[in-house]
């Protein structure tokens, strides 16, 4: 990534379901990347087509840290459901995780 990075990759380009790099990484729980992302300038409000945020997806990987860092740092709302789908708030999915593990 960093040597992405250095070659002056978007750090926010997206796929064909409008997730970006920032997606993966806090979904995958990746501190490192997901804090060279940051530094890159990378969008934490981008959604993806269903209207999932970076927040949704580090909920979904279950990284409690990244989630911390979202909400604490960056300020994103743990509350925001993603589209037509108000159980997929990110609050609920990380309790739901976080209940279930042994």
């Amino acid at each position: 990534m960093a040597l992405l990075l250095e070659h002056k990759s978007d750090p926010n380009c997206q796929d064909r379901y409008n997730n970006s790099p920032l997606h993966y990484a806090a979904w995958g729980g990746t501190e490192s990347i997901f804090t060279m992302l940051f530094r890159a300038k990378a969008d934490p409000d981008v959604t993806s087509v269903k209207g999932n945020t970076v927040l949704h997806a580090a909920a979904h990987g279950g990284s409690l840290p990244l989630v911390k860092i979202l909400v604490e740092e960056h300020g994103l709302d743990p509350t925001i459901p993603t589209l037509g789908n108000t159980l997929s708030m990110p609050i609920l999915i990380l309790i739901l995780i976080l209940i279930c593990l042994p």
